[in-house]
């Protein structure tokens, strides 16, 4: 334990919803060091069938930055999300970046990469999920089951469906979300977790982790 009483690692579940809004209101930020977003609508489908299946998708590494850091990000998502303010306060993604904008993505409807994640589907009949054109019916798009009209739309289900559908609504609301912050950390110090994460897992091509161990802020 540390003798000054001061915490530098803090670790704490939070449901996905605290997570989705937190990105969207723009607390949470990529640092240009990380990676360009690269998942596959398939893998996708995968992590929403683990929330759904409620298995651990992994913990959410953040570094709650100083604010003269603040420009230390690049936008992945455009629509919707505000710009930072010098007195803003910004958690920066080390860890979790691909989880976090598919589950954004795809929860708000929204096209990435040419990719339109309105297509994430979940089955009502086979309690799965699937990549395809929703019909409202059966197969209805995830972006439908978060947002506000989840009720509305429920009551037009066919009875047989309705189950299925709201436990996919609770299990999205609740699903828990573990996140690891780390603070009172420096660039160089943050650079050195963000290579040794990446290192320990599936691993980095040569030119992201030389990004990583080489990055400065006036150098794009």
């Amino acid at each position: 334990m540390s003798g000054n009483g001061s915490q530098r690692i803090s670790v704490q579940s939070a449901p996905l919803k605290n997570l989705i809004v937190s990105v969207e209101k723009g607390e949470y930020r990529i640092p240009q060091f990380q990676r360009d977003y690269v998942w596959e609508a398939s893998k996708v489908v995968t992590l929403f069938d683990s929330v759904y299946q409620e298995y651990p998708i992994g913990s959410f590494f953040l570094w709650k930055a100083g604010r003269d850091q603040n420009r230390l990000f690049r936008h992945a998502i455009h629509e919707g999300i505000p710009e930072i303010k010098d007195d803003d306060d910004v958690f920066f993604i080390l860890d979790g970046q691909q989880r976090i904008t598919s589950l954004y993505v795809a929860l708000k409807g929204l096209i990435l990469c040419d990719i339109d994640y309105s297509r994430i589907c979940f089955d009502c009949k086979e309690e799965r999920f699937t990549h395809r054109t929703p019909d409202n019916t059966r197969y209805v798009s995830v972006s439908e089951v978060w947002g506000s009209n989840a009720m509305r739309l429920a009551l037009t289900l066919p009875e047989e469906h309705r189950d299925a559908f709201m436990r996919c609504w609770e299990r999205l609301q609740t699903y828990p979300v573990s996140l690891v912050t780390v603070s009172d950390k420096n660039l160089e110090s943050v650079c050195v977790i963000f290579r040794r994460i990446n290192q320990s897992g599936k691993r980095l091509g040569r030119f992201d982790l030389i990004a990583a161990m080489t990055y400065d802020p006036a150098f794009d």
